[in-house]
């Protein structure tokens, strides 16, 4: 009996110690529970949300560019794209070698590749391994969609450029952004998206982008979509139109490769500063950037000759040689020149013992100043230059808004060089001596323009009006030239002779087209000494030509400017293409 009250009450110790130990292991269970369940509630809800919710950032389409007449320039089209969910995948690689597999082609990517797109790739995004799909692949990833956990076929916009190398240097192109212009945006940001890079798709990125919207989405726990739970849809880019002609700036493109040139044009309307052409060559095809350029496309680029990706027409400054008579015929005239006024000419000027040369050895004879401008006389201008002084040639150049930026809607414009005693003294810590204003008088010496400069000068001239260069058409009112009407006819008259007269220096070239007739100015812009001239084709002087049509009712304005092109004599043919062409066309 008394074996059996021990035997109970060790039973009883151990039953209660054991269920302590229970209780002890609920309690800490319940505890956990509760916690779960009633104060960690939300968080564990929101870590639920996440791995069930998927937030997708949808690009905007980007607004379209046109041309004057509506023709598209740059424009979207659609852009299949395999995308792979990297968070949801444990072995990217294998996948990738599936979807290679199911495809019939190797999309194989580096271990170190694969890392390095992860990294840069936005949050929530997808991991993208193949752009351009066709129809027949998105048909074979459909059918294997159960093969294939976490892959999506994604449908983005892609920026296509119509014209390619033709309207490089206006369009500009678009690509991803780095990561501190991704900071720099206040959007949300996707993979997918393209920001400008260059050219009028920089200029107006914030007008061409629009705003991108968001799409959440229920996923299972193999990434595999369910339903859309909300979207709010991107609010596209605006369009923008242009002031320039895609007929013409593709038959200059055309006109300009087929010679092999490294070159520019500028085609201005010189009544309200529309630019009509506007084209350096060599160029290239922007399409090559928008996905990322190849290396080897980029090394061809690099290895051209002449950069293609430099816009000659607005960052190359040329000596503007003759073309720049027009700027000391224009400053002495409105400093009270009598156009009828003589100067002799020898064939040469001297000043001190230094000797200037006119381009024709036996010289021009006693000549006044339209003369001047039609056979393009140096010593003319030389003594007139001399006259009037530096400082009123400096004013001149000026108005006629040279020596500083157009304002054209293009990155990498420079300021060109309008030379003056003021900055040589600043610049070289040298006063300013009478050799350098009659260089100056000429286009020669530390003077520098850009080919959109001249065109510039040459449609105020011809108008009469504060007319500056633009892409995108305006209405607005262009306030007049601070100069009396007659003192331009006088120019404009020396530029008609130059070209149609008898004794002009291109009257030979017969540049005017029936009624159309072509008023210009030829410019030599030395390279060396002429007695290396013989070397080669890279030390060849500089062609240029700057003009204006009709003569008596002045619309267009066209400057040709050819690196190596010799003399603006040989250059001034390709500007009568381009007139004819217009006329041809119907192009205003």
């Amino acid at each position: 009996m008394r074996d059996d009250s021990l035997k109970y009450k060790k039973f009883s110790r151990r039953a209660l110690f054991l269920g302590g130990i229970k209780l002890f292991f609920f309690s800490v269970i319940a505890g956990r529970y509760y916690y779960l369940q009633m104060v960690s509630s939300s968080k564990f809800t929101t870590l639920s949300d996440k791995n069930r919710m998927k937030l997708m950032v949808l690009t905007a389409p980007r607004g379209i560019i046109y041309d004057c007449d509506y023709e598209v320039i740059a424009t979207n089209s659609s852009n299949f794209r395999v995308g792979i969910d990297s968070l949801a995948i444990p072995n990217v690689s294998d996948l990738i070698t599936q979807i290679s597999s199911v495809l019939g082609m190797d999309l194989t990517l580096g271990e170190e590749d694969i890392r390095r797109r992860i990294a840069k790739r936005q949050p929530n995004d997808y991991l993208y391994i193949k752009d351009n799909l066709s129809w027949t692949d998105i048909s074979k990833l459909i059918e294997s969609d159960h093969m294939l956990p976490g892959v999506e076929v994604v449908e983005s916009s892609h920026r296509s450029y119509r014209f390619a190398d033709a309207f490089a240097h206006i369009t500009g192109y678009v690509s991803s952004p780095n990561k501190q212009e991704v900071e720099s945006l206040s959007m949300p940001i996707s993979d997918q998206m393209k920001i400008g890079k260059m050219g009028v798709e920089k200029i107006f990125d914030n007008t061409l982008m629009g705003y991108p919207g968001l799409k959440k989405t229920e996923v299972d726990s193999r990434g595999k979509f369910i339903r859309v739970i909300s979207k709010e849809n991107p609010a596209p880019g605006r369009d923008i139109v242009l002031s320039v002609n895609s007929k013409l700036q593709n038959f200059i493109h055309e006109l300009l490769t087929t010679r092999d040139l490294t070159a520019s044009v500028v085609v201005m309307n010189v009544q309200n500063g529309h630019i009509l052409a506007l084209h350096s060559t060599p160029s290239f095809d922007p399409n090559l950037f928008v996905d990322g350029i190849s290396k080897n496309d980029w090394d061809n680029i690099m290895k051209a000759d002449s950069n293609p990706l430099l816009n000659h027409a607005i960052t190359s400054a040329y000596p503007p040689g003759s073309t720049f008579k027009l700027v000391t015929a224009f400053s002495g005239l409105i400093a009270g020149l009598d156009p009828k006024t003589r100067y002799f000419c020898p064939g040469e000027f001297r000043l001190g013992s230094r000797v200037f040369r006119c381009w024709k050895p036996s010289g021009h004879g006693l000549i006044d100043l339209p003369t001047a401008i039609m056979q393009s006389c140096n010593p003319y201008f030389f003594n007139l230059a001399l006259k009037m002084g530096m400082n009123k040639l400096y004013s001149g150049a000026k108005a006629l808004g040279l020596g500083e930026r157009t304002g054209i809607e293009l990155l990498g414009e420079v300021d060109g060089l309008m030379p003056s005693p003021e900055w040589k003294k600043s610049r070289y810590k040298l006063d300013w001596y009478p050799g350098d204003t009659v260089n100056a008088s000429i286009g020669q010496g530390y003077t520098l323009l850009t080919p959109l400069q001249i065109a510039t000068m040459t449609a105020r001239i011809a108008s009469g009006k504060k007319v500056s260069p633009t892409l995108v058409p305006t209405e607005k009112e262009i306030e007049p030239l601070d100069a009396d009407p007659k003192i331009l006819q006088v120019i404009k008259g020396g530029m008609f002779d130059c070209v149609n007269s008898p004794g002009g220096i291109l009257y030979s070239r017969s540049l005017s087209i029936g009624d159309l007739t072509i008023c210009g100015k030829t410019g030599t812009a030395q390279v060396v000494a002429l007695k290396y001239k013989h070397l080669g084709h890279k030390y060849k002087h500089h062609g240029l030509f700057t003009s204006f049509a009709p003569y008596n009712d002045p619309k267009y304005a066209v400057t040709v400017v050819v690196e190596h092109g010799e003399a603006g004599a040989k250059v001034s043919p390709l500007a009568k293409e381009i007139y004819e062409f217009m006329l041809i066309n119907g192009i205003s």
